[in-house]
């Protein structure tokens, strides 16, 4: 499979695990059987992010980033901050689990990592879009 095709189809698995991770969530509360299910989403999207990763590096290896200009340092900062912010709805999430106090910090935790998802794959993709490909 080329890196283009393979990182489409990651990049698509990658968000609909997280917005099945997101739907349970929401539900947890009224159907508080759905946690399992929320937590076993949250894995997977985890899993299916770091390969997504992976691969979009191999897809950047076939162009020259820094012909992209602006976006590639911009891109590359939010990606950081959100693969790194990824840390804290964890962390509410397993203190929500264990009193259901952090129920809300870990609901506005991660939908401010789903924004700052969202905004990396957006620059990702205008930045790939700009780059010129090696080898012309």
């Amino acid at each position: 499979m080329s890196p283009v095709a393979s990182f489409t189809l990651w990049f698509f698995v990658t968000v609909t695990l997280l917005l099945t991770a997101a739907y349970f969530g929401r539900t947890a509360r009224t159907y508080p059987a759905r946690r399992t299910t929320h937590v076993v989403f949250v894995l997977l999207t985890a899993a299916s992010l770091a390969w997504t990763i992976k691969v979009a590096y191999d897809l950047g290896a076939l162009y020259d980033l820094a012909s992209a200009g602006w976006i590639t340092p911009v891109h590359l900062a939010i990606a950081k901050v959100a693969t790194g912010f990824l840390v804290f709805p964890i962390v509410a999430g397993v203190l929500a689990w264990r009193d259901g106090k952090k129920r809300r910090a870990h609901a506005f935790l991660a939908w401010c990592a789903m924004v700052l998802i969202v905004l990396a794959a957006v620059t990702g993709t205008i930045m790939i879009f700009l780059a010129q490909p090696k080898g012309l």
